[in-house]
Protein backbone atom coordinates (compact mmCIF):
# COMPACT_ATOMS: atom_id res chain seq x y z
CA UNK A 1 0.00 0.00 0.00
CA UNK A 2 2.84 2.36 0.81
CA UNK A 3 5.06 1.37 -2.12
CA UNK A 4 3.22 3.51 -4.76
CA UNK A 5 3.46 6.54 -2.44
CA UNK A 6 7.16 5.92 -1.85
CA UNK A 7 7.80 5.60 -5.61
CA UNK A 8 5.94 8.85 -6.32
CA UNK A 9 7.85 10.68 -3.62
CA UNK A 10 11.17 9.32 -4.92
CA UNK A 11 10.34 10.44 -8.47
CA UNK A 12 9.33 13.93 -7.29
CA UNK A 13 12.56 14.25 -5.28
CA UNK A 14 14.64 13.26 -8.33
CA UNK A 15 12.89 15.94 -10.46
CA UNK A 16 13.57 18.62 -7.83
CA UNK A 17 17.26 17.66 -7.63
CA UNK A 18 17.60 17.69 -11.42
CA UNK A 19 16.00 21.17 -11.59
CA UNK A 20 18.23 22.61 -8.86
CA UNK A 21 21.59 21.22 -10.03
CA UNK A 22 21.24 21.63 -13.78
CA UNK A 23 23.95 23.72 -15.52
CA UNK A 24 22.83 27.29 -16.32
CA UNK A 25 22.04 28.26 -19.94
CA UNK A 26 24.66 30.27 -21.88
CA UNK A 27 24.44 34.08 -21.85
CA UNK A 28 22.00 35.59 -24.33
CA UNK A 29 24.43 37.27 -26.73
CA UNK A 30 27.49 35.11 -26.20
CA UNK A 31 28.15 32.22 -28.58
CA UNK A 32 27.77 28.80 -27.06
CA UNK A 33 30.88 26.72 -27.50
CA UNK A 34 30.65 23.00 -27.89
CA UNK A 35 33.80 21.20 -26.91
CA UNK A 36 32.68 17.74 -27.94
CA UNK A 37 32.31 16.87 -31.60
CA UNK A 38 30.15 14.16 -33.08
CA UNK A 39 32.27 11.31 -34.31
CA UNK A 40 31.04 8.82 -36.90
CA UNK A 41 30.15 5.44 -35.49
CA UNK A 42 32.46 3.68 -37.95
CA UNK A 43 36.07 4.86 -37.59
CA UNK A 44 37.56 6.23 -40.80
CA UNK A 45 34.22 7.13 -42.44
CA UNK A 46 32.44 10.45 -42.60
CA UNK A 47 28.80 11.34 -42.97
CA UNK A 48 27.68 12.95 -46.21
CA UNK A 49 24.30 14.29 -47.20
CA UNK A 50 23.81 11.34 -49.54
CA UNK A 51 24.57 8.79 -46.85
CA UNK A 52 22.17 10.48 -44.41
CA UNK A 53 19.40 10.48 -47.04
CA UNK A 54 20.03 6.81 -47.79
CA UNK A 55 19.79 5.99 -44.08
CA UNK A 56 16.51 7.90 -43.66
CA UNK A 57 14.85 6.40 -46.74
CA UNK A 58 14.39 3.23 -44.78
CA UNK A 59 12.89 5.08 -41.81
CA UNK A 60 10.51 7.37 -43.71
CA UNK A 61 9.19 5.36 -46.65
CA UNK A 62 8.81 1.84 -45.34
CA UNK A 63 6.12 0.52 -43.01
CA UNK A 64 7.28 -0.54 -39.60
CA UNK A 65 5.69 -3.98 -39.76
CA UNK A 66 4.80 -6.25 -42.63
CA UNK A 67 1.08 -6.37 -43.43
CA UNK A 68 -0.26 -9.87 -42.88
CA UNK A 69 -1.89 -11.64 -45.84
CA UNK A 70 -5.28 -12.07 -44.15
CA UNK A 71 -5.48 -8.30 -43.66
CA UNK A 72 -4.56 -7.70 -47.33
CA UNK A 73 -7.23 -10.14 -48.50
CA UNK A 74 -9.78 -8.60 -46.13
CA UNK A 75 -9.06 -5.18 -47.64
CA UNK A 76 -9.14 -6.44 -51.25
CA UNK A 77 -12.03 -8.89 -51.08
CA UNK A 78 -14.01 -7.85 -48.00
CA UNK A 79 -17.75 -7.99 -47.66
CA UNK A 80 -18.06 -4.39 -48.86
CA UNK A 81 -16.53 -5.27 -52.23
CA UNK A 82 -18.57 -8.37 -53.01
CA UNK A 83 -21.13 -8.35 -55.76
CA UNK A 84 -24.68 -8.06 -54.54
CA UNK A 85 -28.06 -8.28 -56.20
CA UNK A 86 -29.40 -4.95 -57.37
CA UNK A 87 -32.84 -4.10 -56.04
CA UNK A 88 -35.56 -2.15 -57.80
CA UNK A 89 -34.80 -3.25 -61.38
CA UNK A 90 -37.38 -3.57 -64.10
CA UNK A 91 -37.24 -4.51 -67.78
CA UNK A 92 -37.90 -1.88 -70.42
CA UNK A 93 -41.00 -2.73 -72.45
CA UNK A 94 -39.57 -1.10 -75.61
CA UNK A 95 -36.02 -2.45 -75.81
CA UNK A 96 -35.79 -5.16 -73.14
CA UNK A 97 -32.85 -3.76 -71.15
CA UNK A 98 -32.92 -3.57 -67.35
CA UNK A 99 -33.04 -0.25 -65.51
CA UNK A 100 -34.02 1.14 -62.12
CA UNK A 101 -37.70 1.72 -61.56
CA UNK A 102 -37.19 5.44 -60.91
CA UNK A 103 -35.15 6.10 -64.07
CA UNK A 104 -35.53 5.77 -67.83
CA UNK A 105 -33.77 2.98 -69.72
CA UNK A 106 -30.27 3.95 -70.88
CA UNK A 107 -30.78 2.72 -74.45
CA UNK A 108 -34.08 4.57 -74.81
CA UNK A 109 -32.53 7.67 -73.29
CA UNK A 110 -29.83 7.66 -75.99
CA UNK A 111 -32.58 7.71 -78.65
CA UNK A 112 -34.35 10.59 -76.90
CA UNK A 113 -31.09 12.50 -76.52
CA UNK A 114 -30.27 12.15 -80.23
CA UNK A 115 -33.67 13.48 -81.29
CA UNK A 116 -33.53 16.30 -78.73
CA UNK A 117 -30.05 17.33 -79.87
CA UNK A 118 -31.24 17.36 -83.50
CA UNK A 119 -34.14 19.63 -82.54
CA UNK A 120 -31.79 21.94 -80.59
CA UNK A 121 -29.41 22.07 -83.54
CA UNK A 122 -32.22 23.11 -85.89
CA UNK A 123 -33.53 25.70 -83.41
CA UNK A 124 -30.08 27.28 -83.02
CA UNK A 125 -29.15 27.04 -86.71
CA UNK A 126 -30.97 30.12 -87.97
CA UNK A 127 -32.15 33.14 -86.04
CA UNK A 128 -33.92 35.64 -88.30
CA UNK A 129 -34.79 37.87 -85.36
CA UNK A 130 -31.34 39.06 -84.31
CA UNK A 131 -31.65 41.42 -81.38
CA UNK A 132 -35.21 40.36 -80.50
CA UNK A 133 -36.29 38.15 -77.64
CA UNK A 134 -36.99 34.50 -78.40
CA UNK A 135 -40.35 34.29 -76.68
CA UNK A 136 -42.19 32.53 -79.49
CA UNK A 137 -43.52 29.02 -79.05
CA UNK A 138 -41.56 26.40 -81.01
CA UNK A 139 -43.44 23.87 -83.18
CA UNK A 140 -41.43 20.86 -84.36
CA UNK A 141 -42.16 19.47 -87.84
CA UNK A 142 -40.33 16.27 -88.81
CA UNK A 143 -39.51 15.18 -92.35
CA UNK A 144 -42.60 14.62 -94.50
CA UNK A 145 -44.93 16.58 -92.20
CA UNK A 146 -46.52 19.93 -92.66
CA UNK A 147 -46.72 22.27 -89.63
CA UNK A 148 -50.04 22.05 -87.80
CA UNK A 149 -50.49 25.78 -87.32
CA UNK A 150 -48.62 28.74 -88.67
CA UNK A 151 -49.49 31.53 -86.27
CA UNK A 152 -47.28 34.56 -85.88
CA UNK A 153 -46.70 33.68 -82.22
CA UNK A 154 -45.23 30.28 -83.16
CA UNK A 155 -41.91 29.39 -84.72
CA UNK A 156 -41.79 26.26 -86.92
CA UNK A 157 -38.61 24.16 -86.73
CA UNK A 158 -38.20 21.49 -89.40
CA UNK A 159 -36.08 18.48 -88.37
CA UNK A 160 -34.64 16.42 -91.27
CA UNK A 161 -35.51 12.96 -89.87
CA UNK A 162 -38.60 10.86 -89.42
CA UNK A 163 -40.78 11.25 -86.36
CA UNK A 164 -39.92 8.62 -83.71
CA UNK A 165 -42.75 6.44 -82.46
CA UNK A 166 -42.46 7.77 -78.91
CA UNK A 167 -42.54 11.46 -80.04
CA UNK A 168 -46.29 11.94 -80.24
CA UNK A 169 -47.87 14.77 -82.15
CA UNK A 170 -49.69 15.86 -78.97
CA UNK A 171 -46.35 17.09 -77.64
CA UNK A 172 -46.40 19.78 -80.32
CA UNK A 173 -49.78 21.20 -79.36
Amino acid sequence: MLTPWIQRGNKALQEIVSLLFRPPPPPALAPALCTTSIQPSIPGSSYTVQSILNDFRIVLGVPKYRTPKPRIFKRKFGYTRLFHAEEGLTTCKDCGFSHHVSTICGVCYEKIRDVTNAIKKEVMKYNPYVGERQNKEVVVAFEGESPKSNKKSQRVVEVPRERPSWFKSKLNE
